[in-house]
C-alpha cells in the first residue's frame, strides 16, 4: 500500500430477513422467526435492489426489483402491522427490527459498514484485535450507495480518498472511539 496509487476495497456481507409476531417493546426477545427462504426451503440471503413481499401465507419466493440498487425493501401485504428483522446470519443476532404497516406498507434497509485501515511495520495474525493506533490511519465508510472505497497513502501527504467516505485518525487514537465517532449515515440510518 505504501506509495501505491490506489487501493480498492470492497466489502461483501450477507443479510437475512424475516417476520416475527413478537411485540416490540423495551427488552423484548424475538421469537417465532419466519425467515425469507426463497425457493431453497432454508433461510436465504437477500440482495440489494430487490423488493421482498410478505403475504398472508408467508414470503413470496420471487422478489421484484426495488426502486433503487442501493438498498433492499420489504413490503407487508397482510392487512395488519407486522415486525420484520434483518440479520447477518441465518439464526443470529438481529441488526434491526422494524414494524411495517400492513396493506402494502414498505420498509427499506441500506447496509453501512465502517472499516479502519492503519499501516504497521509488524505482521499481525488474522483475527488480531487492534485497539489503538501508533501511526495515522483512516476509517472508510461503505454503503449500498457507495460499495467500494478508493484510498491511497503517500508518505509526504498521508491518506487520501473521497471526503464523504473517509475520516482520518491520528496516531495514538483509540480505534473504538474513532469508529463510534465516524459518521456513515446519520440519525435513523441502519
Amino acid at each position: 500500500m505504501y506509495d501505491e496509487k490506489t487501493n480498492e476495497i470492497t466489502w461483501e456481507d450477507y443479510f437475512y430477513i424475516g417476520e416475527t409476531q413478537t411485540e416490540m417493546k423495551s427488552g423484548a426477545t424475538i421469537t417465532g422467526r419466519n425467515p425469507y427462504e426463497g425457493s431453497t426451503g432454508e433461510a436465504t440471503a437477500v440482495e440489494l435492489g430487490c423488493l421482498y413481499t410478505y403475504e398472508s401465507t408467508g414470503w413470496n419466493e420471487d422478489p421484484k426489483r426495488s426502486p433503487s440498487e442501493k438498498y433492499f425493501a420489504i413490503e407487508n401485504q397482510p392487512g395488519k402491522t407486522n415486525n420484520f428483522y434483518v440479520s447477518q446470519s441465518q439464526a443470529g443476532t438481529y441488526i434491526v427490527v422494524q414494524n411495517i404497516p400492513g396493506s402494502g406498507g414498505t420498509g427499506t434497509f441500506e447496509p453501512l459498514e465502517k472499516v479502519a485501515i492503519i499501516l504497521t511495520g509488524l505482521p499481525y495474525d488474522a483475527g488480531t484485535l487492534i485497539t489503538q493506533t501508533f501511526s495515522p490511519g483512516v476509517i472508510g465508510m461503505l454503503s449500498g450507495e457507495s460499495p467500494t472505497l478508493d484510498i491511497s497513502y503517500n508518505k509526504d501527504t498521508g491518506w487520501a480518498g473521497r471526503s464523504s467516505q473517509i475520516e482520518r485518525i491520528s496516531a495514538v487514537n483509540s480505534i473504538y472511539d474513532a469508529m463510534l465517532k465516524a459518521t456513515a449515515g446519520g440519525p435513523g440510518s441502519y
